[in-house]
């Protein structure tokens, strides 16, 4: 990682999270992030966000809950058709999960 510089490991990510922005936009959710005032993560609003996140886990998708917030956080090695496999997962999921 030092040899790559923490730069263009930033760079990189922000790329990462900027694409899965956009596919959860094409599938019509909305996520706040992917740009340089945010952290490493996508965060998606949502009432159950726990529950959401548990039903993720089961299609192999792994996420985080804080309160009513989903947040994802593609890793280096996530490829693109990953980024478009859990928009479109998370698209048929999250309408199916209620606040339990």
């Amino acid at each position: 990682a030092l040899a790559i510089g923490v730069a263009r490991i930033r760079e990189y990510h922000l790329d990462r999270l900027a694409r899965l922005k956009r596919y959860l936009a094409n599938a019509g959710l909305e996520a706040a992030g992917a740009d340089a005032d945010h952290g490493a993560f996508l965060t998606l609003r949502h009432p159950a966000a726990a529950s959401l996140a548990s039903a993720l886990a089961q299609h192999g998708i792994h996420t985080d809950a804080r309160g009513s917030y989903l947040r994802l956080c593609p890793d280096l090695l996530t490829r693109d058709h990953e980024l478009k496999t859990a928009a479109d997962v998370l698209h048929r999921v999250s309408p199916l999960i209620r606040n339990l």
